[in-house]
């Protein structure tokens, strides 16, 4: 099969699952932003159900997607949080965010820059992973698009067909509107050692 016939696959099951979605996750979905907005408690804690609802989601999605338990490439993008974001993570691993300012320096992304929380192919803060991780997945029929380098080692270019949840994300814009300044750095920003003091 073609990467083009593997691209049109990749949406053809994307398509399939956007039809197959329980009813009750989108209408949830659908609910969160005003959820979020009426909740009487710290950003830190409104992220909570947005994270809840992104992994019953990610577990709705699994028939659909070619990731599993062991594939890493994902892990070696870019992984964008918030500090909000940042300070709910921290608060579940024990270990303090750094401070982090915007960078003019754009970072290179690849298989020489894992992410930190990456141990063994596996997160090791799977449970307490942020947004952007529960949200990306790939509904191609293998791991191979993913693949950040073609068998030579060049770098690939292409475009790997990803789930998008909008009433998840409408609902965390509620929370970074509630913050007003985002902090949006690299999870490597906020912790370049991953787990380690």
């Amino acid at each position: 099969m073609s990467d083009d016939d593997n691209h049109e696959a990749a949406k053809a099951r994307s398509r399939e699952f956007h039809q197959a979605r329980p009813k009750e996750l989108v209408l949830e979905a659908e609910l969160l932003p005003q959820k979020i907005l009426e909740m009487n408690a710290k950003p830190m804690i409104r992220i909570n159900p947005i994270l809840d609802l992104a992994d019953k989601f990610s577990r709705a999605a699994g028939p659909y997607v070619a990731c599993k338990q062991g594939c890493s490439h994902c892990c070696h993008i870019e992984v964008g949080i918030t500090g909000v974001e940042a300070m709910l993570l921290a608060s579940k691993i024990g270990v303090q965010p750094a401070k982090v300012t915007p960078s003019k320096t754009k970072r290179t992304y690849g298989y020489n820059t894992p992410c930190t929380f990456l141990r063994n192919n596996e997160c090791s803060i799977y449970e307490h992973r942020p947004f952007a991780c529960r949200n990306h997945a790939s509904f191609e029929s293998s791991e191979d698009p993913c693949r950040l380098t073609d068998s030579d080692g060049n770098p690939r270019v292409g475009t790997v067909i990803t789930p998008n949840f909008p009433g998840i994300r409408d609902a965390l814009n509620v929370v970074f509107k509630l913050v007003g300044k985002t902090n949006y750095a690299d999870i490597r920003d906020y912790f370049p050692a991953g787990t380690g003091r």
